[in-house]
């Protein structure tokens, strides 16, 4: 990896941060993790992250809440968000389209997709790869 990231993980479950986390720092990056939507908001105060990765069900606040705050402040602009979720149906895809989330991450979670996504990022782009994005054939397999 040529460019370390800084990379907010927002999940319910502490297994799939644990998993997220292990992935992204084994590859060097720098993991900010947040139980829910209410904790992310109050990281996002203090840290800028290269990219967000968050679930779409959670029990404060739903995954297109912390999408819409995100792209409501210019500063967060740039800042690519993906949704990591096992919600596959074409209503939740396209809420979360709607409301500005660059793309999909299916659960369970494939490392290499995971990695094709942080690595589309440190190149420059706003939406990685065809292994992502809201289209329900593109659920990537391992």
């Amino acid at each position: 990896m040529k460019h370390a990231l800084t990379v907010f993980v927002v999940d319910d479950s502490a297994a799939v941060r644990a998993i997220l986390a292990t992935i992204l720092m084994s590859c060097g990056h720098v993991v900010v993790l947040a139980e829910g939507v209410g904790e992310a908001l109050d990281l996002l105060e203090f840290q800028r992250p290269d990219i967000i990765f968050t679930d779409y069900n959670m029990p404060d606040l739903k995954g297109v809440e912390l999408v819409r705050w995100v792209r409501a402040r210019p500063e967060f602009d740039d800042v690519p968000v993906f949704v990591v979720s096992s919600e596959e149906t074409l209503e939740t895809r396209s809420r979360m389209a709607a409301a500005g989330a660059n793309g999909w991450v299916a659960k369970p979670v494939c490392a290499a997709t995971l990695l094709s996504v942080i690595e589309a990022v440190a190149a420059g782009l706003r939406r990685p790869s065809q292994h992502t994005g809201f289209e329900p054939a593109l659920a990537a397999a391992c």
